[in-house]
């Protein structure tokens, strides 16, 4: 999702869902300027906006933000710094008026390239807003980071929340996101049914020069947000949303596997879904990590791959 030519772009996400008190005014009343400013300060841009009654859904030139009348979440990828976005919203709400924060990182396939870790952003954010941070997986596999805070005694209501990251995309999948292949969303919509996942959804999207695509999608209070990184040794597509899904959680990952076909995938699952046994043919659950309710906090985190039946060749390199 990057407007650069570039042989690597780091397409996993950095995420923080923000909370304030209901009897504060509404985010939204705060409008776009604003709002382009708080993207701004993490080095990303405002690309486009989707709107209905609950939410203002922004398409970033590296992910997404998603603004409701009293929760705030963005999603970042590259090279940014999204903790400088929280500040920048802490600038103009007190920060005894907030009553969750979650920020969490992926584990990144270069973490040196970043210009910060995940350690340095709870630092600094644990000295305005202190909580906890927890490692879900390990450390030498897929991973992921998060912090917590959770104002005392005042847990809001759970927010579910469904996330699908996914790694080493198909060749043919990869092609279908590359402007040079399909080079207008409409396109890209119907040869990979993406706006389809989910139905009744109204769509916003984009493709990225030379590679990438971003789509936010709105019905009533629910969203979904798909990201994609096709390129070659470092693909990656992102599918996140709070639909309340009733029994057809396992449907719905069979469609979005079936589109992205990645050799691995990660499942996280917020407040609501800790229970459901997930298994999805053709995948193998590695490894799993869970956290809560007990600290105000509910996190189920899998790790699913699909086993190696071929030899692979190896791939010479350009070094000189």
């Amino acid at each position: 999702m990057s407007g650069a030519v570039c042989s690597f772009f780091e397409g996993t996400e950095k995420k923080f869902e923000l909370i304030v008190d209901p009897e504060l005014p509404s985010f939204r009343e705060s409008g776009d300027a604003y709002w382009t400013a708080v993207v701004r300060s993490s080095g990303a841009d405002v690309l486009s906006k989707l709107s209905n009654e609950h939410c203002d859904a922004y398409i970033l030139s590296e992910s997404s933000l998603f603004v409701f009348d009293h929760r705030v979440m963005m999603m970042t990828c590259g090279r940014t710094t999204l903790h400088e976005a929280v500040f920048a919203i802490l600038e103009r709400t007190d920060a005894g008026r907030v009553r969750s924060l979650v920020y969490k990182r992926k584990h990144e396939v270069f973490p040196h390239d970043q210009p910060t870790s995940f350690f340095d952003d709870v630092r600094i954010l644990g000295e305005r807003l202190p909580g906890r941070a927890y490692q879900f997986g390990n450390r030498d596999e897929h991973h992921l980071y998060l912090f917590h805070f959770d104002r005392a005694g005042e847990r809001d209501p759970p927010t579910t929340t469904v996330e699908v990251l996914m790694h080493g995309l198909g060749e043919r999948v990869r092609d279908d996101f590359r402007i040079t292949h399909r080079p207008k969303t409409g396109e890209v919509r119907e040869a990979t049914g993406v706006h389809g996942i989910l139905p009744g959804f109204e769509v916003d999207d984009h493709l990225f020069q030379p590679n990438g695509y971003s789509l936010n999608a709105l019905r009533g209070d629910e969203y979904y947000a798909i990201h994609v990184t096709p390129e070659t040794g470092c693909s990656y597509a992102s599918f996140e949303t709070n639909h309340r899904f009733g029994g057809d959680l396992e449907a719905t990952l069979g469609r979005l596997l079936g589109i992205f076909r990645p050799r691995s995938w990660d499942l996280v699952l917020y407040d609501g879904y800790g229970g459901p046994r997930v298994e999805i043919p053709g995948y193998r659950l590695r490894s799993q990590a869970a956290q809560g309710p007990e600290r105000g906090l509910d996190v189920r985190f899998l790790n699913f791959y699909r086993p190696q039946r071929s030899v692979m060749r190896a791939v010479e390199l350009h070094v000189g």
